[in-house]
């Protein structure tokens, strides 16, 4: 599942770079929701940790150290460099004023950033959109990591799990309920737009809940019937996923079927997809690079583009290269620089919880 994850990254990486490649940006996001989905309900299930306490401080720690380096380094180099997205951020908080203190806030706790995308200013008053650029100040340009909007989806989620997932009549319950709003957000014409396409915390829902299915209810049948303990499947079922999510932009079936495809697939394989990662060693580092890689791409982006004209071919493509090798480069050092020593306090947690 490491690899798996870093190409979803990687997905993300290429979308905002301008080129769909992969699975796409978006339902790269989606994909990690499930991950996400299935490792809180190993977590919690598991009894990793007795209290509350001790879940949301490893949580803490697994997200914010990584988040706040970038978003220091970012602000640094807005500071310092005139780029397309530092002239959008100080412009935001220039035109927002005294009422940008929201922003402020969420840069730094993560927190909403999510609602970011469904706000807008109209006759220079806050108000809820259904489209967050159709707006008099794009909001969202003050965001220092604007991809950290998904941390704020994936917060919600963390605020609710330790309540719901020990009981299945809860978080089956809600899992309907997501579907059916989203089914009803389809048919009234608003939920197959941006931004409740994929950044509506309780359409998402829906997908974090799809991970704990695979934890919960998937798994114990492999279980039982020793698939788990079949080297050959569990390998034969990540190459597999990892061709499909490869290659899935060019499999020639509309979106929607397909799309709905692979999330079937991938729930179904996840558990496999996790047995595989615990088995292999270089696949878990692989994978240990997708947060830092997600978390970083964009000021990468953002200062390479000042450096390449991109209308000629040669030197777009030596961007794509140069936005992907930064990128891992980046990536790698804030791995071992950040995480490796989080990791150390991260054991001694669990360690002291159990």
């Amino acid at each position: 599942m490491g690899s798996i994850r870093t190409i979803l990254a990687l997905s993300v990486v290429f979308g905002h770079a301008g080129a769909i490649v992969f699975t796409g940006g978006q339902l790269a996001v989606q994909l990690f929701y499930v991950i996400s989905g299935y490792l809180m309900s190993l977590i919690i299930l598991g009894k990793s940790y007795n209290t509350i306490k001790h879940f949301y401080f490893n949580r803490f720690l697994r997200l914010f150290p990584v988040y706040w380096v970038v978003a220091l380094i970012t602000l640094f180099v807005y500071f310092f460099c005139s780029t397309e997205s530092s002239i959008n951020f100080f412009n935001a908080y220039s035109e927002l004023g005294s009422r940008s203190i929201w922003l402020f806030l969420t840069n730094i706790f993560l927190i909403g950033q999510d609602w970011i995308m469904f706000t807008g200013v109209t006759d220079g008053i806050f108000k809820f959109t259904t489209n967050f650029r159709d707006s008099e100040v794009q909001v969202w340009h003050g965001l220092l990591v604007p991809q950290a909007w998904t941390l704020g989806v994936e917060l919600s989620f963390y605020a609710i799990a330790p309540f719901i997932l020990k009981n299945w009549r809860y978080w089956i319950t809600i899992l309907i309920f997501s579907i059916i709003l989203r089914v009803y957000l389809v048919y009234i014409g608003i939920g197959t737009k941006d931004p409740f396409t994929y950044r509506f915390f309780p359409l998402e829902l829906a997908l974090f809940l799809f991970g704990v299915s695979a934890h919960q209810i998937v798994k114990p049948i492999y279980a039982k019937y020793n698939i788990l303990d079949n080297l050959k499947i569990i390998k034969f079922s990540t190459f597999f996923i990892m061709i499909l999510v490869l290659c899935f932009h060019l499999i020639p079936i509309h979106i929607y079927i397909k799309t709905l495809i692979l999330l079937s697939i991938f729930t179904l394989s996840l558990p496999l997809l996790a047995s595989f990662q615990l088995q292999n060693r270089f696949d878990n580092n692989i994978g240990n690079l997708s947060y830092p890689i997600y978390i970083c791409h964009w000021i990468v982006i953002d200062v390479l583009k000042l450096f390449f004209n991109r209308e000629i071919f040669f030197q777009n493509l030596l961007f794509f290269f140069s936005v992907v090798s930064i990128t891992i480069l980046f990536a790698f050092l804030l791995e071992k620089l950040v995480n490796k020593k989080i990791d150390i306090l991260r054991k001694h947690i669990r360690r002291q919880s159990r």
